[in-house]
């Protein structure tokens, strides 16, 4: 048997599933194509095999300048630059670790707010350095970033997103350092835990949780999977920097075409036949009654009436017997 490791296996598994090449099974080539979409969509929506838990991890950006000269380091850190033909003016960045250096040609600041003019020459306030914005006029070399989007770009794989997990201090307000009451309690007692009370640490700990859990509340977003975006219900101005790391906690889909054995799939197979069989039904239920040499007639709706039968028995195996349960949630 033949064990489908592609996309044209799984279609060519699914039409000898139907008979051919004995018989012809009359659907197009792009027809083949809608239906396997169709149902890797359904098999990701909803089979615990078609997506995984990951840890995306993201820098946040600034917007950046290119320009033609690596002339960036003559402006002063935080200084005011203005282009001298469209007027818009904006912060010079100061980067600082882990912020990556994009260039020695390029500027970095939090918020643009407008539109330069390829060409034109920049100012700055305190420094006076001047450098020349590099592009066409109408098409500057500007990218604009993470903290002037307020959001957070994700691949089109990510199709869920449970929580934010910030790694710099300031991003939650919290610091977790030698005066922290944590630090102090860990310091004194972790090296003796096995002659303290761990009743009494353990109600300390969940104390200092509540605590923390009120003061440095988690971040809250939105998230549309037809978007690729994540939106903060953060201060971006004041608590996310360039530079800043943010992971957050996905679902996302097992691309079949890096882990083959998604195209041999049981259910996968299966359902794919059914979608294909109902396509098949569907076209030959246009020729109802017509009559080919020899007396023989298509049949299609009792292959469409059959089809829909299959497909509705799968897709509730799927969703029922298939799909991981609900967390338990309290609130």
């Amino acid at each position: 048997m033949a064990i489908p490791t592609t996309r044209q296996g799984l279609i060519d598994y699914c039409l000898r599933n139907l008979g051919a090449p004995v018989i012809e099974i009359n659907v197009s080539a792009d027809q083949l194509e809608d239906r396997t979409d169709e149902a890797l969509r359904f098999f990701q929506d909803y089979h615990f095999d078609g997506t995984e838990k990951v840890w995306l991890k993201h820098q946040v950006t600034g917007t950046t300048i290119q320009l033609t000269t690596s002339t960036a380091s003559n402006f002063a850190p935080g200084e005011k630059i203005t282009g001298q033909m469209s007027g818009v003016s904006f912060f010079n960045y100061q980067l600082n670790f882990p912020a990556p250096i994009p260039g020695p040609d390029i500027l970095t600041t939090r918020k643009l707010g407008g539109t330069l003019i390829g060409g034109e020459t920049l100012l700055g306030s305190v420094s006076g350095a001047t450098a020349i914005v590099l592009g066409p006029a109408d098409a500057p070399v500007v990218v604009i970033g993470d903290t002037e989007n307020r959001y957070v770009p994700v691949s089109d794989a990510i199709i869920a997103v449970e929580r934010v997990l910030p790694l710099n201090q300031n991003f939650s307000g919290s610091n977790f350092n030698m005066f922290d009451v944590r630090y102090q309690i860990m310091l004194n007692d972790m090296f003796s835990l096995t002659n303290i009370n761990m009743l009494y640490y353990t109600q300390v700990q969940s104390h200092l949780s509540m605590i923390d859990f009120f003061i440095n509340a988690e971040i809250t977003y939105q998230f549309n999977r037809t978007q690729d975006r994540i939106f903060m219900n953060a201060d971006w101005d004041q608590k996310i920097n360039i530079g800043d790391w943010m992971v957050f906690e996905c679902y996302a889909i097992v691309d079949p075409d890096t882990w083959t054995k998604v195209y041999n799939d049981r259910m996968l197979k299966k359902y794919l036949t059914a979608l294909i069989k109902r396509q098949w039904g569907s076209n030959l239920s246009k020729f109802t009654g017509m009559v080919l040499p020899g007396g023989i007639q298509f049949d299609g709706v009792r292959i469409l009436n059959e089809a829909n039968a299959e497909v509705a028995q799968l897709e509730n195996e799927i969703i029922n017997a298939n799909q991981l349960p609900v967390d338990f949630m309290i609130g």
